[in-house]
């Protein structure tokens, strides 16, 4: 595993060194750091060295902050696991739309750090594709990057997640043969017509699902509990909460 710290404060770099070795030697994990110390010299090396599976990023630096770093990355690739660093909490909604895996507020705890890189192995393991029919062809769906679904008549939309913006494609499926599809515990039912990934929820209300880029979906009084509680035990997953 090849892992990279972007951080212009030689302190936290050291400290994010330590607590990704420790984790490594635990896990018996074979790893491999590189440390830049701006986002300029991390996107001059990245010309050439494009395998990397997790990126530490520090949002506050001199020049190029880490949420344009980002913004570059994803121009070429999706999948690398960005974190980012921060001192500052007001800067977590940026990263929506570089699809962040997650964020670590300063001064970093190491079992946030590790909590970090085993969810990142865990996505790249779990990546998983469903597959259906549309109007012109065959659609194929990373089940990770699925915001929500709704029925359209006898059809389902499906709301995507795709270089930080949510595209809509129409398979010619019903929604009930959809959610099948769509098991885990990612996924919730929250009303007749939506299946909504709760990966991507910021909030719940009494009669709406707002998500992390502030669209919405309507949740039912009668799915809101179910829905509740599954939004509560997936962040305790997420986070390690007990």
């Amino acid at each position: 595993m090849k892992i990279g710290i972007i951080e212009d404060e030689v302190v936290h770099m050291q400290i994010l060194n330590r607590y990704i070795k420790n984790w490594g030697v635990e896990r018996k994990e074979n790893i491999q750091i590189k440390e830049y110390d701006s986002a300029e010299s991390f996107l001059f090396a990245w010309e050439d060295e494009k395998d990397f599976d997790i990126l530490f990023i520090d949002i506050q630096m001199k020049k190029m902050d880490g949420i344009k770093m980002a913004k570059r990355i994803r121009e070429s690739d999706n999948n690398i696991a960005l974190v980012f660093t921060t001192g500052v909490a007001e800067y977590i909604s940026e990263g929506y739309e570089v699809e962040a895996l997650h964020y670590l507020i300063k001064p970093i705890r190491e079992e946030k750090v590790v909590q970090c890189l085993e969810r990142a192995i865990k996505k790249k393991c779990d990546t998983e594709y469903i597959i259906f029919r549309g109007e012109d062809g065959v659609f194929k769906f990373d089940k990770r990057k699925i915001m929500y679904v709704e029925a359209s008549g006898h059809n389902t939309v499906f709301n995507v997640l795709e270089n930080g913006r949510c595209v809509s494609y129409t398979v010619l499926e019903a929604v009930k043969n959809v959610e099948k599809k769509l098991d885990g515990d990612n996924f919730v039912k929250c009303h007749r017509s939506y299946i909504c990934n709760l990966e991507f929820v910021h909030s719940i209300g009494k009669n709406d699902i707002i998500f992390d880029d502030s669209s919405k979906i309507p949740v039912s009084r009668r799915a809101y509990p179910v829905v509740n509680e599954a939004f509560i035990n997936y962040y305790k997953r997420v986070e390690g909460f007990k």
